[in-house]
């Protein structure tokens, strides 16, 4: 690997000039330059800096011919341009002169020797090898890429040179030769052994670049002669070999090639098992000076062996390998007083590790956990079915019962009218009753007697002047009657608005309010909503709000209040084969292939299904089938084609299939309407079943939504708390839009610690606990959320068109027992289903009346709102507990400590506590 500090790489170089002169290569300084008397002047012109560019050009022209990584190459572009010259200037000096030739040539003389030539000649270059050695490593290792090449070239075939010496190297260091052991012995420099490891030394070199590391991991005798150079006796190079093959085995390709060399190592040394020789070199117990490192190096290189892999059966059949030669147990003998770098080893294979008994375990206990979910999910969708039929049902009963009750009320009030207008005397007593106790509806329908008025449906109350000609004069306290027509209106009576109503008192707030920013509804549209009985003040009269103010004051006191208008709310309501045979055609090659593709779904024959079309039969012809027909109607153009074509008196057996099918078709009357009436009855009765439920949830949740007084008290103190809040800056108003219920929850209290909401909660809990569960009023709300009213319109009107087609066809086609019984049945249900449309749109509008929203507005964004509200409400509540239960069990903690305090005080010298 390259350095991490490049930078003293390249400084180093100024230090490893090469001799010129081959003779030299035996010294110690072989391979360098002697520093000269131009080194002054070198270093003279190294000052002289040129223009930018020029230095950039010869710095990359350098980092060519060094093959750096990507990574390290854009790091030295970042230097300085005199960083960069003063590299420019060492490089170009260090320049090699010589060739590679000179070393191969030298190792060919020595070569010699495993030609069985031992001469006088070859033992002298046997002598100085190890400096022949050092010096191509150190050239290998220094010089550009240009000189590696050279080296690897095919007229020089270095590396296999390099190789066979290797080769020689391990055999000389086992031969029995005694000439050889002699000069073994004379050498200065050591045994073949150390021949053996700097031969790797250089295969590292060359590994340290790209071109070099491809050259090796090619070269198959090489990867052979690394492994076989785990034998060798210095642990040192085994070390070097480890870490070599483990670099080696993360190459693409490259643990096919380790795994081949560790074959043949097997082989050459006689193991009876692969990785045995490893596994027992490292394994040597008795042997306490056996180093680190290559402990280090050897388990790295197992993990890298064994855990490569990307298929996992391979990763364990080379991991059983392993185990079967005691690896397991050696490591985990060790492991307790293993050295650092051992433990991470071991910790990296065992963290690896497959353990193919509790895999299987595991894959057992998980294909059981897998069809056990399949069981319960299979019985969770019958349970929500059966949960979803059973609603629907209630809703329908629900529907039905209301509809009762409606239709009682109706029945009721026609009675009542009856009665009174066979009762002339009774009635007349009735007026006048009603005429002498009417009082203004802001009054909260009582007179000054005490007596209440009658309040009508609408909430208002009228009064039925039907007073007979001598009728008493009206009580005092009671209003005047009405004006004769064309009279002025007199004005109204101080203390009331135009519309009649109490003009909102202006609430003076101790302390400045923040803003509550809902959406007012003006006075003139009050009438015929629930704000009609409402009254706030009845509110202000039961609560203390001195609390209120203290919790959501602003923060800025005092401040000039500015008069502003009502903003908007942050919301806004928002609507929610096999070929065919070579024959004549009449149709478009795209088309034709449309119709045979239909035709072979359909998988009847073309005759059986022009006579189900024909007698209108979905037993034969299901409902899918008919859809799929549909498509591939025969147009017009197509229609006058073949009309022409038969008219010629052309043969039809001419015609390919889909033709003569098409023929088939057109021959049918009516084919178009046949087809969307057989559409129309196949999914009658599954469009009833879809659009029923949702109109009944639509009613259901719009009458619940009318007949809650729990909600309508709520709605009331949540007025009286936005009139406290903006009466000084805004005025008090009459009613809202149900918008502001959402921002409830984004108002907080001065010290952000609750909000408005569940402030509101709080005094419903503690004032008003028959209002706290008003959602137990207010029924099936997301189901009616869900509903689109347009839809429905849409499709409810589709289906009547449909009808009336049929019809036709029926008249057309007065004994076709299909479009009989089919009529006898379906018209009654979609009169039905057009009753409860027209029911669920009177009801819905007038829920959306009743709380003063706009007639537009859709189901989804009206029923979502109070499905939010809700929500937010549940989720204020459980949040109350929690608090609660927190300070509960602050105080109890409090108190215990207050306690052990006072034990202490009173018992100073008892250590127990």
């Amino acid at each position: 690997a390259w350095p991490d500090d490049l930078t003293l790489f390249l400084e180093t170089l100024r230090h490893r000039k090469l001799v010129p002169s081959p003779n030299s290569m035996g010294n110690a300084n072989s391979g360098r330059y002697i520093p000269t008397e131009s080194d002054k002047a070198d270093q003279d012109n190294r000052r002289e800096i040129p223009e930018t560019e020029e230095v950039d050009r010869r710095f990359s022209a350098i980092l060519e011919t060094m093959d750096l990584p990507m990574e390290k190459a854009k790091a030295m572009n970042e230097y300085t341009v005199e960083k960069k010259w003063t590299l420019v200037c060492d490089q170009e000096k260090t320049r090699p002169t010589t060739p590679a030739k000179s070393y191969l040539n030298r190792l060919r003389e020595i070569l010699e020797i495993n030609n069985g030539k031992v001469t006088r000649r070859s033992i002298a270059a046997l002598t100085d090898s190890v400096s022949v050695l050092r010096s191509l490593e150190i050239s290998l290792r220094t010089n550009e890429i240009k000189w590696v090449q050279s080296f690897l070239s095919d007229e020089n075939r270095g590396l296999e040179v390099l190789v066979d010496y290797v080769a020689l190297a391990q055999k000389l260091s086992h031969t029995d030769n005694q000439k050889l052991r002699r000069v073994s012995q004379t050498r200065s420099s050591g045994d073949f052994t150390d021949d053996v490891h700097i031969c790797i030394l250089c295969v590292k070199a060359l590994m340290n670049n790209k071109y070099g590391f491809r050259s090796v991991m090619e070269h198959d005798r090489c990867v052979n002669y690394l492994a076989l150079s785990l034998s060798h006796p210095s642990y040192r190079t085994k070390t070097l070999v480890c870490e070599l093959l483990a670099a080696m085995c993360r190459f693409p390709g490259g643990h096919e090639t380790i795994l081949s060399a560790m074959d043949n190592f097997k082989v050459e040394m006689g193991e009876s098992q692969r990785f045995e020789y490893l596994v027992h070199s490292v394994n040597e117990t008795a042997d306490t000076s056996l180093p680190i490192e290559y402990q280090a190096a050897a388990i790295s290189l197992a993990n890298v062996i064994v855990y490569t892999p990307e298929d996992y059966n391979y990763c364990v059949h080379i991991q059983y390998e392993f185990t079967q030669l005691g690896w397991d147990n050696w490591m985990q003998m060790v492991k307790p007083h293993a050295a650092e770098a051992i433990a991470k080893q071991i910790a990296a294979y065992e963290g690896n590790y497959y353990d193919v008994e509790t895999l299987f375990d595991e894959a057992n206990t998980k294909a059981s956990a897998v069809k056990r979910v399949e069981e319960l999910e299979r019985e969770m969708q019958e349970l929500s079915e059966k949960c979803r039929v059973l609603e629907d049902e209630s809703i329908a009963k629900t529907a039905a019962l209301q509809k009762i009750v409606t239709d009682l009320k109706r029945e009721m009030e026609t009675l009542k009218e009856s009665f009174v207008s066979r009762s002339p005397r009774t009635a007349s007593t009735a007026s006048t009753e009603k005429y002498s106790t009417q009082t203004n509806p802001a009054d909260g329908g009582k007179a000054k007697n005490g007596e209440t008025t009658p309040v009508t449906s609408s909430g208002s109350a009228r009064a039925i002047v039907t007073a007979p000609p001598a009728a008493p004069p009206p009580p005092p306290g009671a209003p005047a009657p009405p004006p004769p027509p064309g009279a002025p209106v007199p004005p109204p009576p101080p203390g009331t608005s135009g519309t009649g109503r109490r003009i909102k008192r202006q609430i003076q707030t101790k302390y400045r309010m923040p803003a509550f920013n809902w959406q007012s509804i003006q006075p003139s549209g009050i009438n015929a909503t629930i704000f009609i009985d409402i009254d706030d003040e009845k509110v202000h009269e039961v609560l203390d709000f001195s609390d209120f103010e203290e919790l959501f004051k602003t923060k800025a006191q005092p401040m000039t209040v500015a008069v502003g208008s009502p903003t908007g709310s942050k919301q806004s309501w928002r609507g929610s084969g096999r070929r065919l045979k070579r024959e004549e055609s009449l149709l478009d090659p795209s088309r034709s292939r449309n119709l045979a593709i239909a035709l072979r779904r359909v998988g009847v024959a073309a005759n059986l299904v022009v006579e189900a079309v024909e007698r209108m039969d979905l037993s034969s012809l299901p409902v899918e089938y008919v859809e799929l027909l549909l498509k591939v109607t025969p147009t017009d153009a197509e229609v006058k084609v073949f009309e022409r074509y038969v008219a010629d008196g052309k043969p039809v057996k001419k015609l390919n299939e889909t033709d003569i099918f098409m023929l088939e078709l057109i021959g049918i009357k009516r084919l178009g309407q046949k087809l969307r009436v057989m559409a129309y009855i196949g999914n009658f009765f599954d469009n009833i079943l879809m659009l029923t439920p949702q109109l009944n949830a639509l009613i259901v949740a719009s009458n619940s939504l009318l007949s809650s007084n729990k909600l309508k008290k709520l709605l009331e103190i949540i007025l009286a708390f936005g009139n406290y809040m903006n009466s000084s800056k805004r005025g008090g108003i009459y009613g809202f839009r149900l918008q502001c219920l959402d921002l409830l929850v984004d108002l907080r209290s001065t010290d952000r610690t609750q909000t408005l909401l569940q402030y509101l909660v709080t005094v419903v809990q503690n004032k008003f606990p028959d209002v706290a569960d008003f959602p137990s009023e207010l029924q099936f709300l997301e189901k009616a959320a869900t509903v689109s009213l347009e839809a429905i319109v849409a499709d409810v009107n589709e289906l009547s068109v449909s009808m009336q087609m049929t019809r036709k066809e029926h008249e057309l086609q007065p004994e076709n027992t299909v479009l009989q019984n089919f009529l006898s049945n379906a018209e009654t249900k979609l009169k039905m289903l057009g009753e409860d449309l027209e029911r669920a749109a009177s009801v819905y509008k007038e829920a959306l009346t009743y709380f003063g929203e706009d007639t537009k507005v859709t189901p989804n964004a009206f029923f979502s709102l109070f499905s939010r509200f809700i929500k937010s409400y549940k989720k204020a509540v459980a949040d109350l507990e929690r608090k609660q239960k927190f300070e509960v069990r602050m105080a109890a903690w409090s108190l215990f400590n207050d306690n052990i305090f006072s034990y202490k005080l009173m018992h100073p010298f008892n250590t127990t506590v």
